[in-house]
């Protein structure tokens, strides 16, 4: 009974340690994924609202009113700016999370 339990354990470390170094390559994604946050900054009172959070740039993009690849570009400078969600009062930008 000893004997087949080391073979299970033996056998479960050894299936740990294939996955973990398959999934390696995937932890080497850029510092930003493809997941943004839409927030919205009211300039009097300095409060900040999630309008969207943690959705694809296509959605952000559509949400805002802007091209995908400008949008893209904008992020990838930093900020993208969300005219659709923008008043004089208040500021609305995407940014990575």
């Amino acid at each position: 009974m000893l004997k087949v339990k080391k073979a299970i354990a033996a056998a479960v470390l050894a299936g740990a340690a294939i996955i973990g170094s398959a999934a390696a390559p995937a932890l080497a994604t850029p510092a930003h994924g493809s997941l943004v946050n839409v927030e919205a900054n009211n300039l009097l009172n300095g409060n900040q609202v999630v309008l969207l959070q943690n959705v694809s740039v296509p959605v952000a993009a559509a949400f805002c009113g802007v091209d995908v690849n400008v949008f893209s570009a904008q992020l990838n400078q930093g900020k993208a700016s969300c005219p659709a969600q923008t008043n004089s009062q208040q500021l609305a930008w995407a940014v990575y999370n």
